[in-house]
This record gives structure tokens, C-alpha cells and sequence, in this order.
């Protein structure tokens, strides 16, 4: 993984940290109507999240102006498209191949011994070069 990956792993994992203690707050205090979060308990759990949400959106703001940053994800956007024009090339083919059924080249005709060979049916006759 690209240290870019790992580094929204962590963002990832760190929001998702914070979820569950939401809901298992949530769901503690809904289990017990008496237990309510003290006003302090609410101020601090607001600034952890606003001090998350800061964490996050400054990280973003280094990644989007870092040069490798910008070539890597000129790079994935490259391999996006060409994949995305590959998998539609393959596509449009199979698609022209299957609407257009190739015709027999060959046609077979049974002749018997005693029976002059006979055009294929839809065929018009060969001229003979007698005159």
C-alpha cells in the first residue's frame, strides 16, 4: 500500500473509532434514560470530532499540493482511462461480432454419378465461354 493509501487507512480507521463510540454512548444512554452526558462530556466529544474533521481536511490540503502526490493521482487517472477504453474496445468488438454473423463461404452440393453438378441455390449460373 502507498503511503497515501495508509495514511486514509488511518483516517478511515480513526472515523470509523470514532463512530462506535458514538453509538455505544448512544446506545448506553438510550439502555439507561437516567445517565445523561454531562454538558462537559458533550463539549469535549464535539471537540474531538471538530479536531478529527481538522486533522483530516489539513491532511487533505498537504496531499492535493504535494508533487507526488499530483503524479500519482495523474498516473491512476491515466490507468482508470485506459483500462475503461480497453474494456470498451473489447466490448464494442464482441458487440460487432455478435451483430455481424458471418455468412457461409462454402456451399456443399451432393452430386451423384449420373447427375450433372448443379449451381448452389441463389447462385446464378456460370456463363460457359461458348459463344
Amino acid at each position: 500500500m502507498s503511503e497515501m493509501e495508509d495514511s486514509w487507512q488511518t483516517v478511515a480507521g480513526q472515523f470509523r473509532t470514532l463512530g462506535y463510540a458514538f453509538r455505544d454512548h448512544y446506545q448506553a444512554t438510550k439502555d439507561d434514560e437516567d445517565t445523561a452526558p454531562s454538558e462537559e462530556e458533550v463539549r469535549d466529544a464535539l471537540h474531538t470530532v471538530t479536531d478529527a474533521l481538522d486533522t483530516a481536511f489539513t491532511s487533505v490540503g498537504k496531499a492535493i499540493r504535494d508533487p507526488e502526490v499530483q503524479k500519482n493521482a495523474k498516473d491512476a487517472a491515466t490507468s482508470l482511462v485506459d483500462a475503461l477504453g480497453t474494456s470498451f474496445t473489447q466490448l464494442g468488438d464482441a458487440i460487432d461480432k455478435a451483430l455481424k454473423r458471418e455468412k457461409p463461404t462454402r456451399v456443399d452440393v451432393e452430386v451423384t454419378p449420373d447427375e450433372e453438378p448443379t449451381e448452389p441455390p441463389g447462385e446464378p449460373p456460370e456463363e460457359t465461354p461458348e459463344g
